[in-house]
């Protein structure tokens, strides 16, 4: 707990930031991490101007720091530090800046402090609200490409994919950090850059969420149309390929993706020249490219689902579980192979 000379304000992710009056000599070492009082910055030696930057980019805070946690999402810093900070955040090291890359540690990866904030469970309801539409407009899209008889139905259900995902990210993104699938979750926890409490509450957000956005659609959609289409039901012909094999396919698809969206998203070169539409848009291609491509593969397997929440809301709806283990492991096992590479070779950094 500070004491009268600190104010500490807790935002996302468990970060708290405490405020300490420069003639104070004494260290904060509740972490272990602080060993020494951390002095003034000089923000000119930065690479990239820190004039205007997102509060999860930049611990260093000044005397003017925002009390109102509505105006976290852009600070402005002034020449001159007037106050030294001392940075309490288990996932930093000695260090005043923190970047998204950094690893957690383990107290950090179990860490449940967010959970008693608002600003938490406002997050939590942007991932179940972006998982009902998502798996709303992505079923659509399913059943009107089938429905329609449209000549390439691969190619259309593919591009749709495209303004639903690039929307969603858009619009939710600097609220929950824009996941609406869970396969980015799991990525995201077996990287250790979101603690275990906050990714698998955000799971059963994005399940629920699936599901309504699911029964929403059938709702809606004729009993024939449904019978017809299994409103996007993930499966596969077992005559054609095996379990084993969609498995291994499913799991392929799902290293590929997590692989184009951390490229994009934790590249430092990426985020100094995309702004977020041209992230979410690039986001959005690469979903729709693999969703054609792996339609196009086997007349036996439908395709990549890329979201085992798509396949377990449609699951629930239609009521057919068939082989639907291989939805969950394939994805688990993709994340675990990416944050396995992820945490021995840390691939975005030092790059540029």
């Amino acid at each position: 707990m500070p004491n009268k000379n600190q104010s500490s304000l807790d935002v996302a992710d468990g970060f708290r930031f405490e405020e300490r009056i420069p003639e104070d000599p004494v260290p904060i070492k509740q972490h272990g991490i602080i060993e020494e009082p951390v002095s003034t910055i000089n923000l000119k030696s930065q690479e990239r101007s820190m004039t205007e930057v997102s509060i999860d980019s930049v611990v260093t805070l000044t005397s003017d720091f925002p009390k109102d946690k509505n105006k976290l999402q852009m600070i402005s810093i002034p020449e001159e530090i007037k106050k030294t900070c001392v940075i309490d955040i288990p996932s930093l090291k000695n260090t005043t800046v923190p970047v998204e890359e950094e690893f957690l540690s383990l107290r950090a990866m179990c860490d449940y402090r967010p959970l008693y904030t608002i600003n938490f469970w406002r997050q939590v309801c942007v991932e179940f609200l972006g998982s009902l539409l998502l798996q709303f407009f992505v079923g659509a899209a399913i059943v009107g490409t089938i429905v329609s008889g449209f000549p390439f139905p691969s190619l259309l259900i593919g591009f749709a994919h495209l303004p639903i995902i690039a929307v969603l990210i858009i619009a939710i993104g600097p609220i929950s950090g824009g996941h609406i699938n869970s396969l980015i979750t799991l990525a995201t926890m077996f990287t250790r850059l979101m603690s275990l409490p906050r990714g698998l509450i955000y799971i059963i957000a994005q399940l629920f969420g699936g599901i309504m956005g699911a029964f929403l659609l059938k709702t809606i959609t004729s009993e024939k149309f449904t019978k017809q289409t299994k409103l996007g039901l993930c499966n596969f012909d077992t005559r054609e390929i095996s379990p084993i094999g969609a498995m291994i396919a499913e799991a392929t698809f799902d290293f590929a993706i997590i692989l184009m969206v951390f490229s994009v998203v934790f590249n430092p070169h990426c985020k100094k020249n995309f702004t977020l539409k041209e992230v979410a848009i690039i986001i959005g291609s690469a979903f729709g490219l693999l969703v054609w491509l792996s339609s196009n593969l086997n007349l036996g397997w439908a395709g990549a689902s890329l979201n085992p929440v798509k396949c377990f809301a449609y699951s629930v709806v239609v009521s057919d579980f068939a082989h639907h283990w291989t939805f969950w492991v394939a994805p688990i096992l993709a994340s675990m192979l990416y944050g396995l590479i992820h945490n021995i070779i840390s691939p975005f950094q030092n790059l540029f």
